[in-house]
């Protein structure tokens, strides 16, 4: 598919997929964490990423003027507040940060109400209060919004869904996408999404993220609720299929709006935003498959699963603590993940020593 500057990865079959479970990994290792105590008097923190183990920008359940605080994350002091609310141009209507890389001088923030993501260098970011980055519009159909360099954006098609041989949709035989970042204007995206056309709305049920390696010209595509994993190479390459450690397969339904659900609303997640550095690959893995989310919690412990860029198993790390977000130190020594008891109480911020 290609239109209106937007580009698809090619999805050849002759890769054969590559399965893998828990006990392929040479090397199995139990992770026992130390909170990092940070203190939000008022506030619920929801999320926090960690920047150049010196920094932690946290979101909160409820935000005030700002979605974003950046903290020194040795003592707490406060540096800034970023991403401001409110319904202008500059402002934000809701927040999701990313930075899987500690080595990127960037983050981005997707306000998935506005349907835009904004890039903003961490330099600039610190130098002052007055700036506000460079926010590009997206189709409505996209998720997880990463930046292939610095012209073109990888967007994963929410309209992509296999359960079978063939792609739901005819026009969304790819689960990622390019858009150039001169064709993200309002009317180009709009018209992107009159091109696209979907007979069925898969949403509901499809999700996935982007790791990605310019240096080794790769690009990891990971897929929320099952645990499949390609890899790319030159953008629409496929050099590895791999499926594991679970092999999840969700059952679907289809309901008289032409949406898509999960069969008898159960719920499935495989992988939560991962992480990476020039070297290895860490993917953040829950492996939840069918469950009743009224009867059975999914907050458990969860496992970290390390590769190297090429998809070679290199150790799977084991959580006590159940985490939905994680950075990497850029020397790899540690890890930080976003903990909570329970879904909507306070999340704290964890530390765990990989070596």
């Amino acid at each position: 598919m290609a239109f209106s500057g937007l580009s698809a990865c090619r999805q050849g079959s002759k890769e054969p997929t590559t399965y893998f479970t828990r006990k392929d990994f040479p090397e199995t290792k139990t992770l026992s964490g130390v909170e990092v105590p940070l203190e939000f008097p008022g506030k619920r923190p929801l999320q926090f990423n960690i920047v150049r183990d010196s920094l932690a920008m946290i979101t909160f359940w409820e935000s005030d003027a700002y979605f974003v605080d950046v903290v020194n994350l040795h003592n707490g002091r406060l540096i800034r507040q970023i991403a401001r609310r409110g319904e202008d141009s500059a402002a934000f209507v809701s927040c999701a940060i990313r930075y899987p890389n500690p080595a990127d001088n960037y983050f981005t923030i997707h306000d998935i109400t506005k349907q835009r993501v904004t890039k903003l260098v961490i330099d600039s970011m610190l130098a002052g209060n007055d700036y506000q980055g460079t926010y590009y519009n997206l189709p409505s159909f996209a998720k997880s919004p990463a930046l292939y360099g610095s012209d073109t954006l990888v967007l994963f098609n929410s309209y992509y869904l296999k359960p079978g041989k063939s792609p739901m949709n005819p026009n969304s035989k790819s689960p990622v996408l390019f858009l150039p970042v001169a064709n993200t204007g309002e009317e180009e995206c709009m018209r992107i999404d009159s091109l696209m056309k979907p007979a069925f709305f898969t949403s509901n049920v499809s999700g996935g993220e982007t790791l990605i390696n310019l240096e080794k010209n790769l690009m990891w595509v990971v897929d929320n609720y099952r645990d499949q994993i390609v890899i790319y190479r030159d953008k629409d390459k496929v050099v590895k299929r791999m499926t594991g450690p679970d092999n999840i397969r969700p059952d679907y339904e289809q309901h008289s709006d032409s949406s898509v659900y999960f069969k008898d609303a159960e719920y499935y997640r495989a992988y939560y935003p991962g992480a990476c550095t020039d070297r290895h690959v860490y993917l953040l893995y829950l492996g939840v498959q069918a469950i009743n989310l009224n009867a059975t919690r999914v907050e458990r412990p969860v496992a970290v699963l390390q590769f190297d860029w090429d998809g070679n198993l290199v150790r799977q790390y084991k959580v006590n603590e159940y985490l939905y977000n994680i950075s990497i130190s850029p020397d790899e020594q540690y890890l930080y993940g976003t903990t909570v008891k329970k879904f909507g109480a306070p999340a704290k911020l964890m530390r765990y020593a990989l070596r």
